[in-house]
């Protein structure tokens, strides 16, 4: 039902933050990589 639904929309949302987050890390380990 609703319930159901709505912690698929949550898991959407989570999936999405974890692969900008992920993104984020590894343009800023690039940048670490560069330095060196």
């Amino acid at each position: 039902g609703l319930v159901k639904s709505e912690r698929e929309g949550q898991l959407q949302i989570y999936s999405l933050a974890d692969s900008h987050v992920r993104s984020i890390i590894n343009i800023g380990l690039e940048h670490v990589m560069e330095e060196k």
